[in-house]
């Protein structure tokens, strides 16, 4: 991934330097986006995402208001990570159509 020059304006001022908490952020994009490319099957695989978290402290509460720990968390991106097809893994019956991982029947727009 590469370093994109941004401009981050707020109520009174513009900067082009990346503040402390958005440079968590990224850092914690970028493991996630390799830990995912490279595949997971268990819930320590992981363990690189901790360093960004307060483990002791997590809890994610998800659109239906279903709340995790930090354990509870990794076991649904386990499974999530699992379901999620890759462009280079499509079913021979899909014909090579890219499948959009959160929908179970149809094709990628576009």
């Amino acid at each position: 991934m590469q370093d994109v020059q941004m401009q981050i304006i707020t109520a009174t001022d513009t900067v082009a330097e990346v503040g402390p908490l958005a440079k968590i952020v990224n850092g914690f994009s970028q493991v996630h986006g390799k830990l995912v490319d490279a595949g997971i099957s268990s819930i320590s695989e992981w363990e690189p995402l901790a360093q960004f978290v307060a483990v002791d402290e997590f809890k994610r509460v998800g659109a239906y208001l279903e709340e995790f720990n930090w354990t509870e968390y990794l076991q649904f991106l386990t499974d999530w990570a699992g379901d999620a097809l890759r462009d280079d893994d499509v079913p021979p019956d899909r014909g090579g159509e890219r499948r959009d991982p959160g929908d179970r029947g149809g094709p990628l727009p576009g």
